[in-house]
């Protein structure tokens, strides 16, 4: 309750300043000043904007590291995972080396209760024909309140690393195409 009451008398304050202020003004002077306060104090927007669902940072780096492969072998795609691993191991020493790893097979293993990447490697991509690179999946909290317990975000990145959030259906529909040729790790 104190901190409760220290902000109202904190608002009463600011109010009363803002009052004095206000009746100083000229109307539209006011009306511009009572405008900006509105915004600098969150306004309508500040309570009810949730927050954007991100990719991580693992499919970034596992899709920055496979645009690389591409422009080293003239836009060919790895075949596989050991393909794409070798041209890490030999090629993004420093990238290894920033993140603490000591092979880039360290990358495409999952933190425990980390989320699932498959890469679409060449086959599979060319067969799907599409820009991205690697699909994650992102287990979410049962306790959101949705009564579903087996729900999941899922994400695909380009090789530029850029993420954006893709939906269930289209999400099956890669993994279905790409069939048992997408490498999961």
């Amino acid at each position: 309750m104190n901190g409760w009451n220290e902000k109202a008398k904190a608002e009463n304050a600011a109010n009363q300043v803002f009052g004095t202020i206000v009746s100083r003004l000229t109307t539209p002077s006011a009306i511009l000043l009572s405008l900006i306060m509105l915004l600098l104090n969150g306004g309508c927007w500040s309570q009810s904007v949730p927050p954007r669902p991100q990719s991580s940072t693992r499919l970034h780096l596992v899709s920055v590291l496979y645009g690389r492969y591409l422009s080293a072998n003239d836009g060919k795609m790895p075949r596989n995972q050991e393909e794409l691993v070798e041209y890490i191991d030999e090629n993004e020493g420093e990238v290894l080396q920033r993140r603490s790893l000591s092979s880039g097979e360290e990358i495409f293993k999952a933190p425990p209760g980390g989320s699932r990447i498959v890469v679409l490697y060449r086959e599979p991509r060319e067969r799907l024909k599409t820009e991205y690179v690697a699909i994650e999946e992102q287990k979410m909290d049962p306790k959101n309140g949705d009564g579903e317990k087996s729900r999941s975000r899922w994400f695909a990145a380009d090789v530029l690393g850029v993420g954006q959030e893709i939906d269930q259906v289209e999400a099956a529909r890669m993994l279905t195409e790409a069939g048992d040729d997408a490498e999961k790790t």
